[in-house]
């Protein structure tokens, strides 16, 4: 299995196109929490909202974002045919991890970002 690891921030069709051709292929799309929660924080740092508002405006911007994640895996369901496609809330690391040990990839697939470690091979595009 070859796991396509996507968010918002680290999207590319380089990296859609790297896993054209993949028999066993699960596309996973993270949407990383922590963006939205320092736009919070912000903010309400900044005095426009307290802290309540700020929540909703988190809110509205994780639905919004995975909105769209819904709709670029509709995408690249076109591109790649019906492939397993999921979306995750959480932290990238933490996720990955998580698919690594349960999944056992033979690798993850992603457009470069910060570095990511876990015990399965990463290959970055």
């Amino acid at each position: 299995m070859v796991i396509l690891v996507l968010t918002p921030e680290r999207d590319t069709d380089e990296a859609v196109e790297r896993v054209k051709g993949e028999k066993d292929l699960l596309v996973l799309y993270v949407i990383e929490e922590e963006l939205p929660e320092s736009v919070g924080s912000w903010l309400m740092y900044a005095g426009f909202l307290g802290e309540n508002p700020s929540l909703e405006v988190k809110r509205i911007i994780v639905d919004e974002l995975e909105r769209r994640a819904h709709e670029r895996l509709e995408e690249i369901k076109k591109k790649l045919g019906d492939v397993e496609a999921v979306i995750e809330k959480g932290v990238l690391q933490e996720i990955m991890e998580k698919y690594c040990r349960e999944k056992r990839p033979e690798r993850f697939v992603i457009p470069k970002g910060e570095k990511i470690k876990t015990e399965c091979k990463i290959e970055e595009v």
